[in-house]
């Protein structure tokens, strides 16, 4: 769930990156706020400590700035993570991140879309199946890869309210349930 406050802080990164003295994309941002918040995820030991009362913000704030910029983050990052370190919100940075992701597609045009396959797709069928939604939505797409064995087969896409689901579990369940009311 996402707190009123990892969005309040998204909104106000976003208004940061997308300023008009910004030296950095939004596109850039997004990519360098994630890789910050999946290295500070991955490693148990480190978020435990992130996260503890007992270990004192200075040294918090200086173990985020200097996984950062070990990673390369931009100046703008960096002092927005001690931001978020500073005033104990570190827990909210994953939802602040996705919070983020969504304000700078909707400030920058585009649309977000969740697509599901059974197995890892080949370049040219994403690509296929970001034209064919870009085509029906009217709006440039930012896809999501993700697969799931599950669907047995095809593609689900998501975009905002709508979904299609071109997969074959969808279309054993239709079969279903046609059967089903035939009887």
């Amino acid at each position: 769930m996402v707190t009123a406050l990892a969005t309040h802080y998204a909104r106000a990164l976003a208004d940061a990156v997308t300023g008009p003295k910004s030296d950095l994309t939004p596109v850039e941002a997004m990519v360098q706020l994630k890789m910050v918040t999946d290295t500070l995820k991955s490693s148990p030991d480190l978020e435990r400590c992130l996260l503890s009362p007992s270990v004192p913000r200075a040294k918090k704030e200086a173990v985020v700035s200097n996984v950062a910029s070990q990673l390369g983050a931009h100046r703008l990052i960096q002092n927005f993570l001690r931001l978020v370190v500073h005033h104990r919100r570190l827990h909210d940075l994953p939802g602040v991140q996705g919070e983020f992701e969504k304000i700078i597609d909707e400030r920058t045009g585009f649309q977000r879309a969740d697509i599901v396959s059974a197995v890892n797709l080949a370049d040219s069928q994403k690509q296929e199946i970001v034209s064919v939604l870009e085509r029906a939505s009217g709006k440039q797409i930012r896809p999501f890869f993700q697969t799931d064995p599950s669907i047995l087969g095809g593609v689900i896409a998501r975009l905002i309210s709508k979904e299609y689901d071109g997969s074959l579990k969808g279309r054993l369940e239709s079969l279903r349930q046609k059967l089903k009311t035939a009887s």
